[in-house]
């Protein structure tokens, strides 16, 4: 089996090979005319290859989801690293992938493409729901390569739990936009996303708010305090970042929230709410903001009164990309 990415060849092991790259045999590399470079062959690592061949040398049809497969640059025919499916799918339909790369090609996006290419793959086999894997808490490196690869933290005991799910195109879309933001801002890959979201409830309406925003003259939101409450969401802070997308969840830009209020829906005043952008006085606010929060409540399962607490979210665009 062969996987391959723009700069990689993904080969499957046969067990046989995986016993001769666990003696240091170059079998394998006379076999697919490549040179190990990856990862020293430590007598650990040597006994779990065997061990896995001997236990699953005799079922061909799941050897993938025990076998390892070398990491093979294309320019050059190097074997860079390795990784694995720990495990055949669970009862929930997750395997595991675990990975390794030779220390001079670190910090070159290798893994990356890998783990990226894997997981693709096997998130297109009908038995397999998702992928988990796990890293000690202290590598950052390691850690990189997941939240790059779209993968979520799911818990912390001794390890940090991740998981990836199948991606639709528009949450590939919006993590990848997320990436380009990072990398230009010059933050962290593991840099949190608030939330991505459009505005309001209607295709014209989110459409035109986005705009809006884009133009510079919509700065603040607004959203009904209960939903947070019913939902268990946290509430924005200041410093949060979010995505804002059209009604079809398509990308525009990055926004930074500078400050949040709580402030009754009868206590607001048009100083305030004048920062969303849309209304020439308090009165027209107060009529757009009463028929989206009623339909919201309905929707949500909350109560809409003229005292309900409402957060008010200014914000500013850091970021935007041209469409």
């Amino acid at each position: 089996m062969k996987l391959e990415t723009e700069r990689l060849e993904l080969v499957l092991l046969t067990p046989d090979e995986q016993l001769a790259w666990a003696e240091n045999s170059a079998e394998p590399e006379e076999k697919y005319q490549c040179v190990y470079k990856a990862e020293p062959m430590e007598p650990w690592f040597a006994e779990i290859l065997k061990s896995q061949c001997e236990k699953y040398a005799g079922c061909p049809d799941g050897w993938v989801w025990h076998g390892f497969f070398w990491i093979i640059r294309k320019s050059d025919r190097t074997v860079v690293g390795s990784f694995d499916f720990k495990r055949a799918p669970d009862e929930k339909g997750y395997t595991e992938i675990g990975y390794g790369l030779g220390e001079e090609w670190r910090g070159q996006g290798y893994m990356s493409e890998a783990v990226e290419a894997a997981c693709r793959w096997a998130l297109s086999q009908p038995e397999i729901k998702g992928v988990c894997a796990e890293t000690e808490p202290d590598n950052t490196a390691s850690v990189k390569v997941l939240l790059r690869c779209g993968f979520a933290e799911t818990g912390r005991d001794k390890y940090v739990n991740w998981l990836k799910t199948e991606e639709s195109p528009e949450d590939r879309e919006i993590r990848l936009f997320w990436q380009r933001f990072l990398r230009a801002a010059g933050l962290s890959p593991d840099t949190k996303l608030y939330e991505d979201f459009y505005f309001d409830i209607t295709e014209q309406s989110a459409n035109h708010l986005l705009q809006l925003v884009l133009e510079g003259k919509k700065r603040a939101t607004s959203s009904a305090y209960p939903c947070y409450e019913l939902e268990g969401e946290p509430l924005p802070k200041v410093g949060d970042y979010s995505v804002v997308t059209d009604f079809h969840r398509k990308p525009y830009c990055v926004i930074e929230t500078v400050a949040v209020s709580i402030i009754p829906f009868d206590k607001m005043t048009f100083d305030v709410c004048s920062r969303e952008g849309e209304d020439e006085c308090l009165e027209t606010w107060q009529e757009k903001h009463r028929r989206f929060f009623a339909s919201d409540a309905k929707e949500s399962g909350y109560t809409f009164t003229e005292s309900m607490p409402v957060v008010f979210e200014d914000f500013r665009v850091i970021y935007k990309e041209e469409k």
